[in-house]
Order: C-alpha cells, then sequence, then structure tokens
C-alpha cells in the first residue's frame, strides 16, 4: 500500500507537533516544580566557573548533551531556551548570543 505525498506531509507535521508538544511538556513539569531554577542555578555555578572568554562554550557543551536526548529542533528550542536564556542572564552574556548561537548549535549536529 502507498502512501501519497499529501498524507505524508500530514504524518510528517503530525510527528513535528507531537515533539513540540512534548517538549513544551517537559518545560511546564520542570517550570511548575520549580526544578528549573534549580537547574539553571546549578549550571551557573559550573560554568560560572570558567574564565570569561569559555562561558559560552561550556552552554555550547551543554547544548551538545541535549542533542543526544532531544532530535528535533522545534522541540529542542523549546526545551533548552528556557534554560539557556536566564543562564547568559546570571552569567552576564547578552540574551542575543545563546539564541543566535542555536541555529549553527543545530546544524553543527544534525545530519
Amino acid at each position: 500500500m502507498r502512501i501519497s505525498p499529501v498524507g505524508m506531509i500530514s504524518v510528517h507535521l503530525s510527528l513535528t507537533s507531537f515533539y513540540i508538544g512534548f517538549a513544551r511538556s517537559i518545560v511546564v513539569v520542570l517550570d511548575h516544580g520549580n526544578v528549573i531554577d534549580s537547574i539553571v542555578n546549578s549550571l551557573a555555578i559550573i560554568v560560572g566557573h570558567l574564565p570569561e572568554s569559555v562561558q559560552v562554550l561550556g552552554m555550547y557543551v551543554f547544548q551538545n548533551v541535549m542533542n543526544v536526548f532531544i532530535t528535533s529542533g522545534s522541540g529542542m528550542a523549546a526545551t533548552t531556551m528556557p534554560i539557556m536564556v536566564p543562564l547568559s542572564d546570571l552569567l552576564g552574556i547578552t540574551r542575543g548570543r545563546p539564541q543566535s548561537l542555536h541555529s549553527s548549535w543545530e546544524m553543527d549536529f544534525r545530519i
């Protein structure tokens, strides 16, 4: 049995929507359980010990570890941006830097 191209597109969009919804549910659970603050604080302590010139690379390593577990680019952004933006605020890095690096992180590790 063959699936038409329109059917393939709808299956792909449904799967993408599922990934985004699942990633968002993770963020909601972490936020309402006050776990996300602990994660951000722990990462700030770890990355904060690095020299200022290498702190962004510490964030880059964290993002690469998350790439192993979350394969969807949209799901990755929905899950990690609520962590990376407050982390950059705590470290004194401009907010645009982690967001602009997200696209390069995604391109580096997607095949």
